[in-house]
């Protein structure tokens, strides 16, 4: 080997020894990037801002996850860059500052971030979990309040686990395009059988969504918030002295809640300046009495209309679909679902209730004000409820004012034992209300009755509604003017007093009402008391004769039998009369 080919193997040698050297001084990243190799404490004590942000800049400039397994303090405001990887670390901004995190977090519902300071995302997660800012859901009553608040915060979707979270302090969801999701179960007394949201109270909402002070326009409102798969209640029984829902839905629009229960509170649902906003399959439950001073009640979904939002009213295209009230017979006042004062547009389908005294109640907008509004509530649909156990009425429309509309389909009622009320009553109306539809099962009581109709001026129906086992009048009408008046009645078992009975000073309503049974089960087939009653149509046809006692009538206009069609008087008798 010459001089010069030694010299140049040496060469060669002494090269590869140098980047041998280089490469252990400063090693290739692999699939990640860590603050630790770049000077971070990583003891949650000490200032980790710098190392943090050149890892970061590292990472981004590599394309490589930024891998997190320590504790890092950080006291300035930062944006992250790179994509997260946590593995047993912690971002601990401290107060004032925000830390601002890059897209593709991957983490699972374990802490994540401590500090007084601020998490944020310049791309949100697919959903962000409580438990990363700390939460916990267990049985040890651990306080998770500050850590959801923070999770709803940062993260349109907050994803809850199966378990128990505790809150000392009501949860606010104020902005728009919101999710909160839990897990669907329904609680059976097994820990983690449910997402369960507990407040550490009772005299204040647990769950709020809106801000407590109403925006100046409805277009402000929060908008996009979904509530889904979660059981909420207080930690106590609630305080009778503060009548308080334990899920209150403020101002807010477009939005959605499914698959929720409100349990053991004074009102379940409270909905007050709710704008296009769908609940489904929701429910709530009173199980028994409250503590405190006061008449303990219950209301399961409670409209609050007290608040004007103008034309709108204080809660306007509200659709309840396939929920449930369950309440409890320990006190009279417990009802399923009341609207009271300001609503429109408001749609409840397949409502369904269970030892509610008044399952469901619509109350008209001048409760309170001394006169009736021109537009307080208007369009208003109940279709298909099921009220099993009623001890009052099932359902109850009083006060509706001029221009509202209010329509009952298909009802199913069904009064608790001794219940002699009637299930339907229509009191004080100046809009319309009309009930179609359904059937009525009349309880034990002596007298029961199907539906009253009082002080109701501005028309409506009853129309093919059946009316089983009535011991009183199927229908009462009194003061009332311009209804069509057609129930269908059964009656097999108990003698039913009359199909239909006027009384008062009522006017241009027309009754013809169709009568099924047994013979001798039907004392009277329309009965009119007094001597204002005028321009009423009294059509006999579909009484059957044959279910009369020998010596009563189809129509008989006080004490006198009428046989005959044609002028009864100021009013008018059609159809078939024997």
């Amino acid at each position: 080997m010459t001089f010069r080919d030694r010299r140049s193997f040496l060469v060669a040698g002494l090269s590869c020894l140098s980047l041998a050297s280089a490469a252990m001084a400063a090693p290739l990243p692999s699939d990640s990037i860590n603050p630790m190799d770049f000077g971070a404490n990583g003891d949650g004590i000490a200032e980790d801002s710098a190392a943090l942000r050149a890892a970061d800049h590292a990472a981004s400039a590599a394309g490589l996850p930024l891998r997190l397994t320590r504790r890092h303090k950080i006291a300035a405001s930062y944006t992250l860059t790179s994509s997260l990887l946590f593995e047993g670390g912690r971002l601990e901004p401290a107060a004032g500052v925000v830390l601002t995190l890059g897209p593709g977090l991957t983490a699972p519902p374990v802490q994540l971030f401590a500090g007084a300071g601020s998490i944020a995302f310049s791309t949100p997660p697919a959903a962000g979990h409580p438990e990363w800012w700390g939460a916990r859901s267990t049985v040890d009553s651990f306080d998770s309040h500050a850590a959801i608040m923070a999770c709803i915060a940062a993260c349109q979707v907050v994803q809850f686990q199966r378990g128990d979270y505790y809150v000392s302090q009501r949860v606010i969801v104020s902005q728009g395009s919101r999710q909160l999701l839990g897990s669907f179960g329904v609680y059976d007394g097994t820990p983690g059988s449910a997402t369960r949201l507990i407040g550490l109270f009772n005299d204040r909402p647990v769950l709020r969504l809106g801000p407590d002070e109403r925006p100046r326009h409805i277009n402000d409102y929060p908008a996009g918030i979904t509530l889904r798969g979660l059981w909420v209640q207080f930690n106590r029984p609630p305080d009778i002295g503060k009548p308080l829902p334990v899920i209150d839905v403020g101002t807010i629009r477009n939005s959605d809640l499914s698959d929720l229960w409100a349990y053991d509170g004074i009102y379940g649902y409270q909905f007050g300046g709710a704008v296009d906003v769908h609940v489904l399959r929701c429910r709530s439950q009173r199980t028994g009495s409250g503590q405190g001073k006061g008449t303990d009640r219950h209301i399961g979904f409670y409209i609050n209309g007290g608040a004007e939002i103008g034309l709108a009213g204080g809660n306007a295209s509200l659709h309840i679909e396939k929920c449930t009230a369950i309440g409890t017979h320990a006190f009279p006042d417990c009802s399923g679902l009341v609207a009271d004062q300001y609503f429109t547009d408001l749609w409840v389908e397949h409502f369904e209730t269970s030892a509610c005294a008044q399952p469901l109640a619509i109350n008209g907008q001048f409760l309170g004000r001394g006169e009736k509004d021109t537009f307080g509530n208007t369009d208003c649909l109940i279709e298909h409820p099921v009220l099993d156990g009623y001890e009052t009425n099932a359902i109850r429309i009083w006060n509706v004012n001029r221009s509202g509309s209010v329509e009952v389909s298909k009802p199913y009622c069904a009064p608790a034992a001794g219940v002699s009320t009637p299930a339907i009553s229509f009191r004080g109306n100046e809009g319309i209300v009309n009930l179609t539809g359904g059937q009525l099962v009349m309880g034990p009581g002596k007298g029961a009755g199907g539906v009253e109709i009082v002080d109701c001026h501005g028309g409506g129906c009853v129309s093919e509604t059946q009316i089983l086992e009535s011991s009183g009048a199927a229908v009462r009408i009194a003061n009332t003017d311009g209804f069509e008046i057609r129930p269908h009645t059964l009656n097999a078992v108990k003698t039913l007093a009359a199909a239909v009975r006027m009384e008062g000073h009522s006017t241009r309503n027309l009754v013809a009402p169709f009568t099924r049974g047994a013979k001798g089960k039907v004392a009277a087939g329309i009965t009119v008391v007094g001597d204002g009653n005028s321009y009423n149509e009294f059509n006999g046809t579909g009484v059957d004769s044959s279910l009369l006692p020998s010596a009563s009538a189809k129509l008989t206009i006080n004490g006198t039998a009428i046989t005959t069609a044609g002028a009864a008087g100021l009013n008018t008798v059609s159809g078939n009369m024997l």
